[in-house]
């Protein structure tokens, strides 16, 4: 969703979890990858294939 360039906000409501879930989730991301905004965690993704430059995953979790 971050690499397609959705907010917070829009991303609580397609996946119904609380704003602050989503906000504490993206700012846990941003430590673990040692980047300081969305924008460099897209580029840290793209640069590492997790998704492509246009935001399609490369990688989907298996369904169980």
């Amino acid at each position: 969703m971050l690499a397609l360039g959705w907010s917070n906000r829009r991303s609580t409501e397609a996946t119904q979890l609380p704003y602050l879930t989503v906000r504490s989730h993206m700012q846990n991301l941003l430590v673990k990858l040692g980047v300081h905004s969305q924008l460099e965690a897209v580029a840290f993704a793209v640069e590492h294939g997790v998704v492509e430059a246009c935001g399609t995953l490369v990688w989907e979790r298996p369904s169980a």
